[in-house]
């Protein structure tokens, strides 16, 4: 016989008598984590029928245990093991009952025959004595009434009769004389004592009623016990019932929800799995499995109901459907404002939603004041260029610093952003595995305290994990047990927090990765500098640990603002800005220089503080990395390819070109900036934007993915670079002869891509 591939439960056959479950787990443990061990005794007598199950964890253990078990002694006897099987697997494997115990075999046909047989026969018996009887009466009631004496048949009857009437004359003769007696004794009862005599008529009165109810009780059926209430199971008499939720019990005391999940998902899609915690936070032993229809769940029980879970024989029924929220959201009672608040939170555990680097406007403000000391309205001031861009500059900068933060402490951002923007749109999203116990927190105030936050959702249970970004405006928490974290989930989402609502999001499954970027600081991120070799001469041969390159410098910095920002970490030996001649004799800033400080040690703690929040200069965010020699800098040229190009999408309609071009040049140096037009002369809605190196296109890409401008978010993609083939090259000479013919068209081009 050849045993099933995923068994974990096995079949123990000829053990001692005397062997009990205690004992039988004690045997097979051995071997691995025994779930379940079971010694069949019979029902009447509970004699051992000398076979059991056990139940293991894994079916690699249960495999391990049938090999070692299987032919051994257990004290004095040789016992025999193997795979146990469901009844609907026994006829495919030829497996018959042999026991007298066991319904199909020979010798319990054959004894439930015989007591059958004693059965009708006993019951013969007394019909023939009930028919006797009845002979002889007709018998004695057919005799002639000469020969009858007529007084026999009737004096035991007239007797009980007598009896009866005498008994319920007494009672009359009692009532009557107790009611006389009362009416008696009533005439002389002052006022309190009649009172109390009222009292204690009408307390036996009650007492009687209750009695009849008593009695009423036992004549009808038995109400529900409030255990299948509680749980949702249906009741015995509802045999058709029919739901999408199923009830599975005799679970393991160690299986988790994600195990469940993966036995009911191999057949159809699973919704929600939920299993009960107790006071001590262990798992009761069932659970409650959801799916989308009622069909999907019917086919799920007939597929798991028998088999073996962890050593377990799973028992699986429907279960009532799952209680809906209080409050209807198509109730008229209802303002907009909490119809809307309901359907939010209905559609809470939905995965479209904000996105995961989400920072209100608000927020970013704040934040940025409050480290800058400076009020909210100098922020927001149209004195020192567009506020807009000002403010969207201000929402990338945290969301990098949002994204370095938790990188640092082992959470991989861009995989809670989902799927990455591709070039090629007909590829389609595939869905992301969501966890059951990591919630991402956003919509957060500036004003966020750690320790409020973390009691307002630590009252749901247990947290393994609480992480606030810096800025305050995003979090991200763990709890222990999934069901702690949904109830949490069910009852924050889009509640307020201090004055706004929070937005919840379930993190995807492997959000945390293996190591955090604090332990690889041995190897930091370097990114290339380009110097040229009449300005700095050749790079040196080794890394210099203690000097930072930074990039992306306004052109207008002068090195002793460098000094007075950077100088704040330890003393400087140098700092360097790289510089060119332009065509007129003047010096010009190429837009990145240098840092060297005396210690290494200050060197990586300015290097560390920039890499959680990049430091803003003459209103240019920098990008600060550790210099690198000259040969290591060529081969992580040829590493990676990417465009200088980029294309902008779902661009605001207020926004302007001098908005894309400030908002962009703070990441690099621009080459050419272009928004299609219409021919009203409003913009299309995107816009292209080309940068004079790849590396800064880059870093813009990166950091402009996240942001939004004129509360749209920005759209980023790669642009395809122009074919220099001869076609090509024919269809632009032609279209600048078309244009060269008809002035009107020219100015029409013009107006399309004018910067």
């Amino acid at each position: 016989m050849t045993p099933p591939v995923e068994s974990t439960r096995l079949y123990v056959r000829n053990l001692p008598v005397y062997v009990d479950n205690a004992r039988l787990r004690a045997h097979f443990e051995s071997q691995g984590e025994v779930t379940d061990a079971a010694v069949v005794f019979t029902k009447t007598d509970k004699k051992s029928r000398r076979f059991g199950f056990v139940g293991y964890k894994t079916s690699e253990q249960a495999r391990r245990a049938c090999a070692y078990f299987h032919q051994t002694y257990f004290d004095s006897c040789k016992i025999n093991v193997s795979f146990a099987l469901r009844k609907a697997e026994e006829s495919s494997y030829g497996i018959r009952p042999w026991s007298k115990y066991s319904k199909g075999s020979s010798q319990f046909e054959a004894q439930h025959n015989t007591n059958e047989k004693k059965r009708k026969l006993a019951s013969k018996n007394t019909t023939g004595a009930n028919q006797t009887d009845e002979f002889e009466e007709f018998a004695e009631t057919m005799k002639a009434r000469s020969k009858a004496r007529f007084w026999a048949n009737d004096d035991v009857q007239n007797v009980q009769t007598s009896i009866q009437k005498k008994e319920e004359d007494g009672l009359e003769v009692a009532e009557t004389s107790n009611s006389d007696s009362s009416d008696d004794t009533i005439r002389h009862l002052s006022d309190m004592e009649y009172l109390r005599f009222k009292a204690a008529k009408r307390a036996k009165k009650q007492s009687l009623k209750i009695a009849e109810k008593k009695s009423d009780k036992s004549d009808h059926p038995s109400e529900p016990s409030a255990e299948k209430v509680l749980h949702g199971i249906p009741s015995e008499n509802d045999a058709a019932f029919v739901s999408n939720r199923l009830f599975v019990r005799n679970l393991p005391y160690s299986a988790m929800e994600e195990d469940l999940r993966a036995i009911f998902e191999a057949s159809k899609k699973v919704t929600e799995v939920h299993i009960p915690l107790d006071e001590t936070k262990r798992r009761k032993g069932f659970g409650f499995v959801l799916f989308e229809t009622a069909s999907d769940a019917q086919k799920a029980l007939v597929s798991v109901d028998g088999t073996a879970f962890q050593g377990r024989v799973l028992h699986v029924t429907f279960a009532e459907a799952k209680p809906e929220q209080a409050a209807d959201p198509t109730d008229n009672s209802l303002s907009y404002r909490e119809k809307k608040t309901l359907e939010k939170q209905a559609n809470a555990n939905q995965p479209i939603g904000w996105n995961a680097s989400h920072i209100r406007s608000d927020a970013a403000v704040g934040t940025l004041a409050s480290r800058m000391g400076i009020a909210r309205s100098d922020v927001l001031s149209q004195e020192h260029g567009n506020m807009a861009v000002r403010l969207a500059l201000c929402e990338t900068m945290l969301v990098k610093e949002n994204k370095d933060f938790f990188a640092n402490h082992g959470v991989d951002l861009s995989a809670i952003q989902g799927a990455l923007i591709s070039t090629d749109k007909s590829e389609a999203k595939t869905d992301i595995l969501r966890s059951t116990t990591v919630i991402l927190i956003k919509n957060l105030p500036h004003t966020t305290e750690e320790n409020e936050l973390c009691q307002k959702f630590g009252k749901f249970g247990q947290i393994l994990k609480f992480l606030l970004a810096p800025s305050k405006t995003v979090a991200l928490i763990e709890f222990v047990e999934a069901s702690e974290a949904r109830k949490a989930f069910r009852s924050l989402a889009y509640r307020k927090y201090q004055h706004v609502p929070l937005y919840l999001e379930w993190a995807p499954l492997h959000v945390f990765t293996t190591k955090s970027i604090e332990s690889q600081r041995t190897n930091p991120g370097i990114v290339e500098a380009d110097l040229m070799d009449e300005q700095i001469g050749e790079a040196p041969c080794v890394e210099l640990r203690n000097t930072l390159c930074l990039k992306n410098l306004s052109f207008t910095t002068r090195e002793s603002t460098l000094e007075t920002y950077f100088g704040r970490f330890g003393k400087l030996r140098k700092v360097t800005i790289a510089k060119t001649r332009d065509k007129r004799g003047g010096i010009l800033s190429m837009g990145f220089g240098f840092v060297e400080f005396a210690d290494e040690n200050d060197a990586q703690n300015a290097l560390s503080v920039s890499e959680q929040s990049s430091p803003v200069i003459d209103g240019h965010s920098l990008s600060v990395t550790l210099s690198q020699k000259k040969v290591e800098r060529n081969k992580t040229d040829q590493d990676g390819k990417s465009s200088s190009k980029i294309i902008i999408r779902n661009v605001a309609f207020e926004a302007t070109i001098r908005d894309i071009r400030h908002l962009c040049g703070a990441f690099g140096q621009l080459k050419r900036v272009r928004m299609p037009k219409k021919f009203d002369g409003r913009h299309r809605g995107f816009a292209f934007v080309e940068y004079m190196t790849e590396q800064e296109a880059k870093d813009a890409f990166n950091s402009l993915c996240k942001s939004h401008l004129y509360g749209r978010h920005l759209v980023l993609e790669w642009a395809e670079e122009e074919e220099n083939s001869v076609e090509s090259l024919r269809i632009k000479a032609k279209r600048d002869l078309m244009s060269l013919s008809t002035p009107q068209k020219c100015v029409q081009e013009e107006d399309d891509f004018s910067e």
